[in-house]
């Protein structure tokens, strides 16, 4: 009777690990598939992000590009009005070289003028 209840408390204690290895597999599958869910939750999450980043990092080149079209665009601007603001002053050199040569050619001219004036009266005083 002894040899019966050892196996009866055998089984029971063999019945009680085996429902406890069962649980504790049961556990560690459950524990598995958490963390693969969560890597899988946490891999999506990070391919969310990317394609964000990537996205954000798209707009931003695009934005730079224009921004350096609209520099280049300025730069070329900025250009062509030193450009002429150089053709100008080189017009306003040659404009003032003339005017000085026509205030001197007028100084010129009222002395001729008075000249001519000067030999007009001594001929009309002349012919009087």
């Amino acid at each position: 009777m002894r040899d019966r209840s050892r196996n009866s408390s055998t089984t029971t204690g063999g019945e009680s690990r085996s429902r406890y290895f069962e649980d504790a597999t049961k556990s560690f599958e459950d524990s598995l598939q958490n963390v693969s869910s969560t890597s899988g939750n946490i891999l999506q999450a990070f391919e969310e992000i990317r394609s964000e980043i990537e996205g954000e990092n798209s707009y931003m080149r695009n934005r730079i590009s224009c921004v350096a079209s609209q520099n280049d665009t300025s730069r070329d601007q900025i250009q062509f009005l030193v450009t002429q603001k150089r053709e100008l002053e080189a017009k306003e050199a040659v404009l003032r070289i003339k005017f000085n040569e026509m205030m001197i050619a007028m100084e010129l001219f009222e002395g001729h003028r008075d000249d001519i004036c000067q030999t007009a009266d001594i001929l009309t005083q002349s012919l009087i």
